[in-house]
């Protein structure tokens, strides 16, 4: 992974910024061969400073690359601050030698920024692995799968707010967060709006992180995977539309003959569901929308002048299992 400067005009690289015009994005990340640690999105330039995150690969090792956040000097390329999501100082300053936290929670959807506040604002993705969260720790439960406001200059934390408590369904917040003036009954607030593979639309005061439509906490069922730290409950956002999130019935199942219907029944009858947060266990269950969403890559689209959003809907139901 490379962070490249080139000059607009003629193509050719800034010989000023980092090392003859790109920066090693591989510095201070361990072990980071490819292909578990690339760049999915773009860098985000914030003011004078250029935000880059990446992607860690799914569900191969409980050992990965960390997902540090960085913003380097968008005209000479150097370093001026990280934000590492598995410190208890996320702005710690790395020591020759050190490396950043690994298997932490990584950010592969592109960001937003908000000049006037000069604030970026970050979707972040689960923790590896994805789908078992035993060896997790406080920062994982703070910052995995959630929205994350930093300071553009200083890498400071603003606010955080958490989609899903300890993802065990990769349900990675997968887009980039959507900026609108919200209406409410004191006017219209500055707000962040991103949808989530888990088929909800969350919307958060700019300033505080604060939801401003109402979110409620429902009560979730654990499977049987020793030492999980399962939690008792988990966030829907019922003040917004819920995308391709309700709990499916055998009635819904589809087949292009009867003999297909049937079928497919048989096979959900099989497996084990409790609906949206169907927790992943040693038997065989049924994740719905799936990791592939409900929402995913595309992010919002939003209309001002009718009060709309649009969104995309990608629902494929998985088979889930884990196995010793």
């Amino acid at each position: 992974g490379k962070l490249i400067a080139l000059d607009a005009d003629n193509g050719n690289f800034c010989p000023d910024f980092g090392t003859n015009g790109s920066v090693n994005l591989h510095e201070g990340m361990g072990d980071a061969s490819d292909p578990t640690y690339v760049l999915t999105s773009a860098p985000t330039l914030a003011g004078t400073t250029v935000v880059v995150g990446g992607r860690v690969a799914d569900n191969v090792s409980t050992d990965m690359p960390g997902g540090v956040i960085r913003g380097y000097d968008v005209i000479t390329g150097q370093l001026r601050w990280a934000f590492d999501p598995r410190n208890p100082d996320p702005n710690y300053v790395l020591k020759p030698g050190e490396h950043y936290k690994r298997s932490s929670a990584n950010s592969w959807a592109p960001m937003s920024w908000d000049a006037s506040m000069n604030t970026v604002f970050i979707p972040m993705g689960s923790s590896s692995v994805d789908l078992w969260g035993a060896d997790r720790i406080p920062e994982d439960h703070k910052y995995a799968t959630s929205i994350l406001a930093l300071d553009a200059t200083t890498g400071k934390e603003k606010w955080v707010y958490q989609t899903v408590h300890n993802d065990l369904w990769d349900f990675d917040i997968p887009m980039q967060p959507s900026l609108v003036d919200f209406p409410t009954k004191e006017g219209n607030k500055p707000a962040v709006v991103v949808g989530t593979k888990a088929g909800q639309i969350y919307v958060l005061d700019r300033l505080t992180g604060k939801p401003l439509t109402e979110v409620k906490e429902v009560p979730v069922k654990p499977a049987d995977i020793p030492r999980e730290q399962y939690p008792a409950t988990q966030p829907r956002s019922v003040g917004m539309p819920q995308i391709g999130a309700e709990t499916l019935k055998e009635s819904d199942m589809w087949g292009a003959t009867p003999f297909d219907q049937l079928a497919c029944r048989i096979s959900f009858k099989s497996m084990r569901y409790d609906g949206l947060y169907t927790m992943p266990g040693t038997d065989i269950s049924l994740s719905f929308p799936g990791s592939l969403g409900g929402m995913n890559w595309g992010s919002l689209s939003t209309d001002p002048n009718n009060q709309y959003i649009f969104v995309n809907d990608m629902r494929l139901g998985l088979w889930v299992q884990l196995i010793k």
